[in-house]
Order: C-alpha cells, then sequence, then structure tokens
C-alpha cells in the first residue's frame, strides 16, 4: 500500500473542516490541555503555530483512541 503525504491544516482550515470557529477550536484546546481525549488533536511547530491533520480530526470524531490509531499504522507498514 502507498503512502501518501498528508498536508497539514492551519486553525481557520481546520474551523473551516468543523465548521467551528476558530475560537470554538482554541477553547477546546484550553480546555482539554491535560491530553483529553475529547481535545481536538493538533501539532506545535517550531514557530509556535498550531496545525491539524484531517485523518487525525477524523479518527478523534470517530473516538478512535490515539493507541488505536498508532496500532493501525503498524499493522498497515
Amino acid at each position: 500500500m502507498e503512502k501518501t503525504t498528508e498536508r497539514p491544516m492551519s486553525i481557520n482550515e481546520a474551523a473551516l473542516f468543523l465548521s467551528l470557529s476558530k475560537n470554538g477550536i482554541t477553547l477546546n484546546r484550553h480546555k482539554s490541555k491535560d491530553g483529553d481525549e475529547r481535545s481536538i488533536p493538533c501539532h506545535r511547530a517550531p514557530n509556535g503555530r498550531l496545525y491539524y491533520y484531517a485523518s487525525e480530526i477524523n479518527d478523534w470524531i470517530k473516538g478512535t483512541s490515539e493507541e488505536e490509531v498508532s496500532q493501525n499504522v503498524k499493522e498497515q507498514s
């Protein structure tokens, strides 16, 4: 199976993807700082900006845990 490279999304793109406001995404992230599964998965770049991946957001919406996602990736490799 060929791997595709997924482009990271900005907070504005993630907000459009989720039909939320930029503030709604920010509030969710701050509400769940301790790694709570309810927080939207994101990554901080060296410049301090947050980036999001559609595949991780889709897994989050489905309720898939990070461990299950990691296991699926290992199985597909």
